[in-house]
């Protein structure tokens, strides 16, 4: 896979796979109605990965700051999405993925936009388009493993 990652802003870190309380980590997705597979009753295959309107870092929640269901309450109080549940992955599996997570909470926000309690995404911007399907159905079998975070 490649490694160019872009370049991170003020305000954001890596969060460090090689330590080990962050190494078992864990990241929560929120997951609304266009991220879900009702014939399966999980989350859909693109769940665990970017879509267009990310950027490429589609948004988690550290499972070290805040709850899965104080993210759950969080989104569906303040996001244009109603999530269904919450899953996740670990910082570790990101790594063993071959891209990182990154802790953004205190980069510079635009006027009139909020940003969820412990934000942090999964740095999707330096994969080409069949690395970025290889990473997020390992990220997805990964959070089906663990199985659904909330409610």
């Amino acid at each position: 896979m490649a490694e160019d990652f872009s370049p991170l802003i003020e305000g954001e870190f890596i969060i460090d796979p090689g330590d080990t309380v962050a190494d078992d980590e864990l990241l929560y997705r929120q997951i609304p109605a266009h991220l879900w597979d009702a014939k399966k009753a999980l989350p859909g295959v693109g769940a665990f990965g970017p879509l267009d309107a990310d950027r490429g870092a589609p948004s988690f929640s550290r499972s070290s700051i805040v709850t899965a269901a104080q993210s759950f309450e969080w989104h569906n109080g303040n996001a244009p999405s109603t999530s269904l549940s919450v899953w996740a992955c670990s910082v570790a599996e990101v790594a063993k993925a071959g891209t990182r997570a990154i802790d953004d909470r205190d980069a510079p926000l635009e006027a009139g936009k909020k940003r969820a309690p412990g934000h942090a995404y999964i740095d999707y911007r330096h994969l080409e388009k069949s690395e970025k399907k290889q990473v997020r159905a390992h990220l997805l079998m990964c959070a089906l493993d663990r199985e659904q975070r909330h409610p």
